[in-house]
């Protein structure tokens, strides 16, 4: 993904410059990113977001099922 400790400082440091914010990556810090790094990483980062995204949905949508039953067998 073509970025490191370092890059990401130097990313984030010029998100600030550019009068975005440098903790918050999406619509902020990317921007540097494409500008400095290339969409490699960007991407990256989509795709990972997106991967956990998927991943949590998944897990909140099996929890309520699992606590239902529970409910059931006490009543």
């Amino acid at each position: 993904y073509n970025a490191g400790p370092a890059k990401i400082r130097k990313i984030r440091k010029s998100a600030q410059k550019m009068g975005l914010d440098p903790n918050r990556w999406f619509r902020n810090t990317e921007l540097a990113a494409l500008k400095h790094i290339g969409q490699e990483t960007v991407r990256y980062v989509s795709n990972i977001n997106k991967y956990y995204l998927i991943f949590r949905l998944a897990l909140e949508k099996e929890k309520p099922r699992g606590s239902e039953k529970r409910k059931k067998k006490k009543d």
